[in-house]
């Protein structure tokens, strides 16, 4: 039997291998984060519960797991102060953009399946679901994430002069779609 990769929309019903696929994705090398199955669900049920929360997800046919996986949830200008502003310097650069945002929460693909495109089939997916209704959208990753934000940047993603207050290696990038 093939493998296939299907593009499906998040569907709470896969909660729980989408967020195994991010314990993939965010325990190994670079990220090492120290996360574990029920923080990653707990994270994931609470960003599908704010308002405009949506995702894409990429199914593997054969063995019926979730290999990426991308949500957001929408986000006004003073929203994103907000929630910058404690976490990234300098202050003043602090963005508090105007119209309708989206906060890109999370964005990967499971290590082995890297490096045959899906990222960059992922990413199409995501921007196709969120531009038509948005005027901006806002994330923030760490300096050494190199192929993802080479991605990022392809896509017309602008890093932004900001720096993680605790983690220097954090920063914040955005897409303005309309101004």
């Amino acid at each position: 039997m093939r493998n296939r990769i299907e593009l499906i929309p998040y569907d709470s019903a896969y909660a729980l291998r989408t967020a195994q696929a991010y314990l993939e994705v965010f325990s190994t090398p670079p990220w090492n984060e120290a996360l574990s199955l029920n923080d990653a669900l707990s994270q994931l049920e609470s960003d599908m519960a704010r308002q405009g929360a949506c995702g894409v997800l990429m199914r593997s046919t054969f063995a019926d797991n979730i290999v990426a996986f991308a949500w957001w949830f929408d986000i006004t200008g003073q929203e994103l102060y907000e929630r910058w502003r404690p976490r990234f310097t300098p202050k003043e650069n602090v963005p508090q953009p105007e119209g309708r945002g989206v906060y890109l929460m999370e964005f990967g693909v499971v290590p082995t399946m890297q490096h045959h495109g899906l990222g960059q089939r992922l990413l199409r997916a995501t921007l196709a679901d969120i531009e038509p209704q948005h005027d901006w959208i806002a994330l923030n990753t760490h300096r050494f994430a190199h192929a993802g934000l080479a991605l990022l940047k392809s896509a017309a993603f602008e890093e932004l002069d900001l720096t993680g207050v605790q983690i220097p290696t954090r920063i914040c990038l955005m897409k303005y779609i309309r101004h």
